[in-house]
């Protein structure tokens, strides 16, 4: 099976031929090493519920570790406006942890404005579904994915933002595998561009409807049809580093005005 290996900064596309560390084998002593580098304040999935064994459906779980981190980034930027009285843009975002395992979801994981997500050892996110993405960020400002495995499903990463200041997406040291589509889409559309200056009053559409419950989360009630619509375009910084894409139909489709 052929594998490609791809780096990309802005406008830049090249081939790295690497290996990807793993952590198979591992005694039970290097594993408690493992769980110990889990930064404090990181908001690790087990913690949640999920198990990571293979066999276990995790998406729940998963969903619920994502919201929690959503929310307690919305907690520091109240606090930041508060001490600034002004406005001082975004704050931190927790760091959304997966030790080492094996992830099985059934359904599309939903990710926030800002978003971090990172595994310790050998992790892979496995979709089961295979008319279903891993993850969709929806109304996204920030992204940064580094250090994890994703197998099987649609398109295993999507983002939409509806920003037209700077979005940055960071993709490091992942695997992707087995998707039937993009393996990763960054694409924003309109239902109707606007000419000249007036473009950044065009509406950008999304590919997923998404409805906000009450308590704030986030949940997928349809896709939308974006074939025949015009592209959207905000300034994206996209950046994939050290990353591995193995029988994927396509390895990315993306759009960015930088």
């Amino acid at each position: 099976m052929k594998t490609k290996r791809l780096i990309m900064g802005v406008l830049f596309v090249s081939l790295l031929f690497s290996t990807l560390p793993t952590a198979k084998g591992e005694t039970n002593e290097e594993l408690k090493r493992t769980f110990d580098s889990i930064p404090q304040g990181a908001v690790n999935v087990k913690d949640f519920g999920a198990v990571g064994d293979g066999d276990h459906d995790d998406t729940e779980a998963i969903q619920q570790a994502l919201f929690f981190a959503h929310k307690q980034r919305q907690q520091l930027r109240v606090a930041t406006v508060t001490d600034y009285k002004g406005g001082a843009g975004d704050a931190a975002v927790p760091m959304v942890v997966f030790p080492d395992g094996t992830y099985k979801i059934s359904d599309t994981l939903i990710g926030y404005r800002e978003m971090y997500l990172t595994g310790i050892g050998n992790v892979v996110v496995k979709q089961t579904n295979p008319e279903k993405d891993i993850y969709y960020q929806h109304g996204m400002y920030r992204a940064t994915i580094e250090n994890m495995g994703f197998e099987g499903g649609r398109i295993q990463l999507q983002f939409w933002s509806a920003n037209n200041d700077a979005t940055i997406i960071i993709i490091d040291n992942c695997h992707f595998k087995d998707s039937s589509s993009e393996a990763v889409r960054s694409r924003s559309f309109c239902t109707k561009r606007l000419d000249g200056k007036n473009w950044v009053n065009s509406k950008p559409f999304p590919p997923f409807n998404v409805q906000k419950e009450e308590d704030g989360a986030f949940k997928l009630i349809g896709e939308n049809d974006t074939s025949d619509l015009p592209a959207w375009c905000n300034s994206t910084l996209f950046v994939i580093s050290n990353s591995e894409f193995e029988n994927c139909m396509q390895a990315f489709n993306i759009s960015a005005d930088a």
